[in-house]
């Protein structure tokens, strides 16, 4: 074996042994939990349902202004909105972003970015009830 091999290849084969198996020990290891990304307290009606829907925005469109029977929980996978709620600040809401609407509350979505509006919604509303009820619009 020559000395180049032993001096350099060698222990550079064994660090790169030793690197590959710490990785594997940590990517072993179980994540921990992430942190809520939000909370919100559910109305204390016992005859909820949730529902959950993914939602696509083409950019300049937007939800209409409507409202739910129950909370809204919105988590924004990709793209930007505008987000109108009656009586709350105009909020602009990124990927990554979260949101929750109260119950019954006027509110609309408008995608203001140059790609499409992606969310995963979860909607926790009285069973029976349509999860959606367009309203006319309001004041922003």
């Amino acid at each position: 074996m020559s000395s180049v091999v032993r001096r350099f290849v060698l222990p550079a084969l064994f660090l790169t042994a030793v690197a590959v198996q710490a990785g594997a020990q940590q990517a072993a290891a179980p994540a921990p939990a992430p942190p809520p990304l939000q909370q919100v307290d559910l109305p204390t009606k016992t005859t909820l349902q949730a529902v959950m829907v993914k939602r696509d925005v083409p950019p300049g469109g937007t939800t209409g202004p409507h409202t739910h029977p129950g909370v809204e929980i919105s988590y924004v996978l990709a793209g930007t909105m505008e987000l109108h709620v009656l009586g709350k600040p105009t909020r602009v809401v990124h990927a990554g972003e979260s949101t929750a609407i109260p119950r019954d509350t006027p509110h609309e979505a408008i995608n203001i970015g140059k790609e499409p509006l992606s969310l995963v919604v979860t909607y926790l509303v009285d069973k029976g009830s349509p999860v959606r009820t367009d309203v006319p619009p309001f004041d922003k």
